[in-house]
């Protein structure tokens, strides 16, 4: 939505409203007890750009302190029933384009310090038109144990960044380097202090190396966070990519399974996939895993097996199929899962399922967990969406069930999500 105003330039101005609701039931089979879950939730998102001579842009953020948006793990059960906003951002930011230099000042997050939130300011200088740097400082207001924004009065944080990213050539190609390092003060005393390190690599369509890694300095030096992939073509019909990954307990307990009940830890894990582009619309993928928990040295390896059909009935449908056995920690089970999205013209459908036969270590009788989720996205136009997903998830010991129901209105020239006909091509394909 553009508005003339005396500068004889447009300001460029862009909302959207996300409103929602989000029900669980949860019931232990054993004793009976419950543990039902009622929120209602609701986000609203502004950006002006190119304010006062296309030199400015302001944005702000506010949703709900428990944000069930994008969220469909177990993070979302373990909340509180009590609901506040939160403000996610709220800052003015000057993009440098009538001179080197640029800044920031208000509430906002850098990814080019690995996502670092700032209640203060940042200052930075275009060296050119692919390298810059900057500085930032002020409140911490979103800890590493917290989970929602607050006002951390007691907490600091301040750092800074280089971010490098040519110029390159050629229809699926990119590079980037970007280096930070961060400190974080509560009461005055060094909390964390931190080096975020991130670099992608790819030329052609399956070939590529990437990394991200944050490596904490206190107390100790190590590898808290950290992500390595390497994908390369063998022959003209199969690539294979090599994956190693480390997370902390305060990730693991923010990505788990749903029905898993171990205590969180830091885990580490490295996988190997074998995909072979069977025809134009066919990959078969095979792959395996091991992984161990630092807590326990508990241990879990997979190995799974299953045709990708890119493209179904006239490139609408998108449907994945895996059968595999896996050591899970504390049971072996032989699993299956299959996933698929249905795309219409305003409508899209999407299915997957889980299931399993769990023979557990210390129990010779056979169970059968699976978990269920179905979502439906109607999209008429570009100004609003609604969707709603179900998700059932249910072992020897619990069963849960949820629903979620989303609402999204914008005004703006942006669209609220990409609308598809068909399937989207570059997403199905490395």
């Amino acid at each position: 939505m553009l508005f003339n105003i005396e500068c004889a330039h447009a300001t460029t101005t862009f909302s959207r409203f996300n409103f929602g609701s989000f029900v669980a039931r949860e019931s232990l089979d054993s004793n009976g007890t419950k543990n039902d879950l009622n929120i209602i939730s609701s986000r609203a998102f502004l950006r002006a750009a190119q304010l006062y001579d296309r030199d400015l842009d302001f944005a702000m953020d506010i949703r709900d302190k428990n944000d069930f948006f994008d969220k469909f793990s177990s993070e979302r059960l373990e909340l509180t029933s009590k609901n506040d906003f939160q403000v996610r951002q709220f800052s003015l930011r000057s993009s440098g384009l009538n001179g080197n230099w640029f800044g920031s000042l208000g509430r906002f997050s850098l990814y080019e310090a690995g996502g670092a939130n700032v209640d203060g300011a940042e200052m930075g200088i275009h060296f050119s038109d692919q390298l810059r740097a900057g500085v930032f400082g002020g409140l911490e207001p979103q800890r590493s144990d917290q989970t929602v924004m607050r006002f951390n009065k007691d907490s600091t944080t301040a750092g800074g960044y280089f971010l490098f990213q040519p110029n390159v050539r050629g229809l699926g190609e990119s590079f980037f380097i970007n280096s930070a390092v961060t400190s974080e003060m509560v009461l005055g005393h060094l909390d964390r202090l931190y080096v975020f390190f991130s670099s992608v690599r790819q030329w052609k369509n399956t070939s590529l190396v990437s990394l991200t890694a944050y490596v904490d300095t206190t107390p100790t030096v190590r590898l808290q966070n950290g992500n390595f992939t390497y994908r390369f073509p063998i022959g003209e019909s199969f690539y294979s990519t090599v994956n190693a990954t480390a997370i902390d307990s305060i990730q693991y307990f923010r990505s788990h399974g749903l029905l898993e009940t171990l205590p969180s830890s830091a885990y580490r894990e490295g996988a190997f996939e074998l995909t072979n582009k069977w025809s134009r619309n066919v990959n078969l993928d095979t792959q395996f895993s091991y992984g161990e928990r630092a807590l326990d040295s508990l241990t879990r390896q997979e190995v799974s097996f299953g045709p990708h059909f890119l493209a179904l009935v006239k490139s609408k449908l998108a449907l994945k199929t895996v059968v595999g056995y896996r050591k899970n920690f504390t049971y072996n089970d032989y699993f299956g899962r299959i996933s698929g999205d249905y795309y219409l013209k305003s409508w899209t459908f999407g299915l997957t399922g889980d299931f399993g036969m769990v023979k557990y270590n210390n129990d010779e009788v056979g169970r059968v967990p699976f978990v269920v989720s179905g979502s439906t996205t109607y999209q008429p136009s570009r100004t609003w969406f609604a969707m709603i997903s179900v998700e059932q998830a249910r072992s020897a010991q619990v069963n849960i069930v949820s629903a979620f129901l989303k609402l999204g209105y914008q005004i703006g020239s942006n669209d609220i999500a990409p609308k598809r006909h068909t399937i989207d091509w570059s997403r199905s394909r490395p």
